[in-house]
């Protein structure tokens, strides 16, 4: 059986005017990949999340921080994978909140576990991994 792998990179600094570039750049991989607009949208809004994330959290509101995303497509599968340098993220400190609990701090955390089918979250030496995985659907409903 044939594999085919696509990975596609993208590095930006940590500032939110960067956020539309990011939407498009996923935006592009994903139509081309076959996966259906809401799930286009999906794979945008958490990949947005996360960016946010690293730029609220890890650079503190800083504008100068690198943030390293790449796209792999294997198979009707796109892993995202969302690296900054900047202080590490810890999730496990917050826990991801539910519906009910849901404050002003995690709703992000909450809207990027709905929209993937997985999702990891890796303390590094330096900065924070979030690796994301989407599964595109077979059927249209």
């Amino acid at each position: 059986m044939h594999r085919e792998v696509r990975v596609e990179a993208l590095s930006i600094r940590s500032d939110p005017a960067r956020i539309r570039d990011v939407r498009s750049w996923v935006a592009t991989i994903a139509r081309s990949a076959g996966f259906s607009e809401g799930e286009t949208h999906d794979l945008a809004v958490a990949l947005s999340e996360v960016c946010s994330n690293s730029y609220r959290h890890s650079y503190g509101g800083r504008t100068d921080g690198r943030i390293d995303l790449e796209a792999e497509l294997e198979n009707g599968q796109l892993r995202l994978t969302v690296r900054d340098y900047g202080t590490a993220f810890d999730v496990s400190e917050r826990g991801v909140p539910h519906p009910p609990e849901l404050s002003e701090g995690g709703y992000g955390l909450f809207l990027i576990r709905r929209l993937t089918d997985e999702v990891k979250y890796t303390k590094m030496g330096v900065g924070t991994r979030v690796t994301m995985v989407k599964h595109r659907r077979q059927e249209r409903e």
